[in-house]
């Protein structure tokens, strides 16, 4: 996926992604999300059931193992 992002930076005036978002997206981050929930009331969910709320059957739910 470097070539297509670099491609991507180099030709596009607002890519989708560039090869320092790949980087980033390979780091494992994370951070502490309670004064969110606290302070906003919102509930934590899966990110893939976030992604199913939103665009359905692009991504199905898994099987039961």
């Amino acid at each position: 996926m470097p070539l297509p992002a670099y491609l991507m930076e180099k030709y596009l005036p607002n890519p989708p992604f560039t090869p320092d978002i790949l980087k980033l997206l390979q780091e494992n981050l994370s951070c502490d999300t309670t004064r969110i929930r606290e302070t906003f009331g919102i509930p934590q969910k899966p990110m893939e059931e976030c992604l199913r709320e939103h665009f359905g059957a692009v991504f199905p739910a898994r099987a039961a193992a």
